[in-house]
């Protein structure tokens, strides 16, 4: 069947869209093409902080939960809730609707699902 993605296939193009999204994220919000909220939203596309890691100024970081954006370019050996001359929190509201899993999720189904209606329109105009 050369018209149905299959399992290995749709996760190999996730995780490629997932890496592209990261580095699309990461180039954008420093640049300030998108907001806070935005990168909010996505915070499961940050990097998460951890000691020794290297930061430019404008990069941001997840901590605990929280997102930060540094100040400063830096090796990173303080936890950004307390390195305040380093990191700075990003505190905007974030969509409360918004859910990266969720959305995931939905484009899987979402795929699944045109698959079949391909497959069945293909079996339907064959006759099959």
């Amino acid at each position: 069947d050369h018209m149905s993605m299959n399992m290995t296939e749709i996760n190999a193009a996730l995780e490629a869209m997932t890496r592209f999204a990261r580095i699309w994220l990461r180039q954008s919000a420093k640049d300030g093409s998108v907001s806070a909220t935005d990168v909010i939203s996505c915070k499961a596309l940050l990097p998460v902080w951890e000691t020794g890691m290297t930061v430019t100024i404008g990069e941001y970081a997840t901590y605990n939960g929280d997102v930060y954006k540094a100040k400063n370019a830096h090796v990173s050996n303080e936890n950004p809730d307390i390195d305040a001359t380093n990191w700075e929190p990003v505190t905007e509201n974030a969509d409360p609707d918004f859910n990266a899993k969720s959305a995931v999720d939905s484009l899987k189904s979402q795929q699944a699902a045109t698959d079949s209606a391909v497959l069945g329109l293909m079996n339907m105009m064959l006759g099959v």
